[in-house]
């Protein structure tokens, strides 16, 4: 047996356990009449671009769950990197609020409150950059958009196929 023929038939196999019971032996039927074809018949020839379509299609469901389960890993971390900016954030803003209340009326009242706005603005910005959350947000782009490109494709295959 040549290793093709062990291929198409494990391949065959395959697709059949894929199909409901009831009609598996009408697919097996059919394909027994395939093997009669010569080798570069276009017949038997489109019929193995069709084996590897389905075998695509049935491999789909699994590849999107590895995919969704890469996302959500994104958004577990980009959750657990707000949690920490937000606590830094709210930590800092009680130091402030400590040092702004033990401070003599009299400095209190040079303080500018657009310089405190300012420096705590700059300080927020550093610990935004300091986070890999812009680094998230391009790769979680990057997956969005390579999940639009897989299922539109999907999309167009199956429905030529659905059209076949």
């Amino acid at each position: 047996m040549k290793e093709s023929e062990s291929f198409d038939g494990d391949l065959i196999d395959r697709i059949a356990k894929a199909l409901p019971a009831e009609v598996r032996a009408d697919y097996y039927r059919e394909l027994r009449h395939c093997r009669s074809l010569p080798e570069n018949d276009e017949l038997l020839r489109l019929i193995r671009v069709m084996q590897f379509l389905t075998l695509l299609m049935e491999q789909v469901p699994s590849r999107v769950m590895l995919e969704r389960q890469k996302i959500e890993q994104l958004f577990g971390n980009a959750v657990e990197k707000l949690e920490k900016v937000l606590t830094s954030t709210i930590s800092f803003q009680v130091s402030l609020d400590e040092r702004l209340s033990n401070l003599p009326a009299e400095v209190a009242e040079g303080i500018s409150p657009q310089a405190i706005v300012a420096a705590i603005n700059e300080s927020l910005r550093q610990q935004f950059v300091q986070t890999t959350l812009p680094e998230t947000a391009r790769a979680l782009s990057a997956v969005a958009a390579e999940m639009k490109t897989v299922t539109a494709e999907f999309r167009q295959t199956s429905g030529k196929l659905g059209h076949a």
